[in-house]
C-alpha cells in the first residue's frame, strides 16, 4: 500500500535558537543560520486573527525536516506555547498530494483545525489537533518537500 501522507517535518519551540542550534551542532547536525519570520498572510488560531513572529531554522536530519523556532512577540501562538510549556515539540508537519482533501479526511477522522493560514481564499497550511493523540499537533503544509 502506497503512503498518502509522509512526515516533512518536526517542530521545536526552544526558548533560544542559537543555544538550540550550538547543542545540535555538538552533536554533529548543522542547521542552516536561523532567520526572522512574520508570516505577511492571513492566519488565524483558535478562531482570532495572529501573527506568527519568531526566528526559525530547518534543515534535515537524514529524510526528516527539523524546525527549530523561538518565539519573538507576545501573544503570538508559539510565545504561548513557550510560555506554557517551557518549550518542546509543537507540531508534526504531514505532507500529502492534496491539503484540501487531507484536511476533510482528518476531520472525518476526529481532527480539529485550530489554525490556518490562507491566501487568496486557499488554504496553504493548517494546524489541527486529534483527540485520540492528545498533546500533539500535526501541520498539514502545502508544497513541502
Amino acid at each position: 500500500m502506497e503512503e498518502k501522507r509522509k512526515i516533512g517535518h518536526i517542530a521545536l519551540v526552544v526558548p533560544d535558537i542559537n543555544a538550540a542550534m550550538d547543542f545540535l551542532a555538538s552533536l554533529g547536525i548543522t542547521l542552516p543560520p536561523a532567520k526572522n519570520f512574520n508570516l505577511k498572510i492571513k492566519t488565524t488560531f483558535r478562531g482570532q486573527e495572529v501573527g506568527w513572529d519568531c526566528i526559525i531554522t530547518r534543515g534535515k536530519i537524514g529524510s526528516i525536516g527539523l524546525e527549530l523556532i523561538q518565539p519573538t512577540k507576545e501573544g503570538t501562538p508559539y510565545y504561548q506555547f513557550l510560555k506554557t510549556t517551557g518549550g518542546g515539540i509543537h507540531h508534526i508537519s504531514l505532507t500529502g498530494a492534496d491539503i484540501k482533501e487531507d484536511l476533510i479526511y482528518m476531520e472525518k477522522n476526529g481532527a480539529k483545525v485550530i489554525s490556518n493560514a490562507v491566501i487568496d481564499q486557499d488554504i496553504v497550511a493548517a494546524y489541527l489537533e486529534v483527540e485520540k493523540i492528545p498533546g500533539v499537533v500535526f501541520e498539514l503544509l502545502r508544497g513541502e518537500s
